[in-house]
């Protein structure tokens, strides 16, 4: 539905939308949408991040809209990087009002937002679900934020659950639980020896053998980068 023809020709972009957008008035649809296998949303996101016609960016503005009614859609279009992607539209020229209110109203819905999808339980809410998408909780930021809450003994398990996602089959989640180990070691106290104690350089090591994905290889050597690093810049900060 949402592939790279849409790229290609903003007409047919913009049919798919309008069809999407029908769609998202029905419950129904909600279980397409949210299905990470699809990636309906992402797509969606995309392309408004493709195109600057008009009529494009107001169809794919009023199916966000709608799709803020449901609490997880909301959260994927936030972990997408919804508000940031809304404050840049922002700082364009429109010439349609509605694009101008619908900017303003998304930007608020995600703003009051922020914090609960930037929160530690985010976090932990995504490795038990054991699917992990890029997004405000995988940031360098996020760790920067939040590595004290791992002094506690139910958040620093998170990271024994994050290295056994390094055994999912989704390349995605691979990825980021490599990136998040790696700003474990580099930003919490001991996160490196800790690391260390759990055997997490050989599952490193195993997952760069089998993997054929370059992003999963880039990430393994970024986190076993950090591993190895004797100290970071700000690390006393810490």
């Amino acid at each position: 539905m949402l592939d790279n023809q849409c790229l290609s020709d903003y007409q047919i972009a913009y049919n798919v939308l309008v069809s999407l957008w029908v769609l998202s008035y029905h419950d129904f649809a909600l279980k397409y949408f949210e299905n990470p296998d699809l990636d309906l949303i992402e797509k969606s996101i995309k392309i408004l991040d493709f195109f600057n016609k008009e009529k494009v960016v107001r169809i794919t503005l009023l199916l966000m809209e709608n799709l803020t009614n449901y609490k997880l859609c909301l959260e994927i279009m936030s972990d997408l990087n919804g508000l940031e992607l809304i404050q840049k539209l922002q700082q364009r020229h429109w010439v349609d009002e509605d694009i101008k209110n619908l900017l303003e109203k998304l930007w608020g819905i995600f703003d009051s937002n922020y914090e609960e999808f930037t929160s530690i339980d985010k976090f932990r809410k995504e490795i038990h679900l054991k699917t992990l998408r890029w997004g405000p909780v995988h940031t360098e930021r996020f760790w920067q934020e939040n590595f004290i809450h791992f002094h506690e003994k139910d958040n620093l398990d998170l990271i024994k659950d994050l290295m056994c996602l390094l055994e999912m089959e989704n390349e995605r989640t691979v990825a980021v639980a490599l990136y998040d180990l790696g700003e474990f070691a580099k930003y919490f106290p001991f996160g490196r020896s800790y690391l260390d104690n759990i055997g997490i350089k050989s599952v490193i090591y195993e997952v760069m053998q089998k993997s054929d994905s370059a992003e999963i290889k880039k990430e393994a050597i970024t986190c076993l980068q950090k591993l190895i690093v004797t100290s970071w810049q700000g690390k006393s900060k810490t």
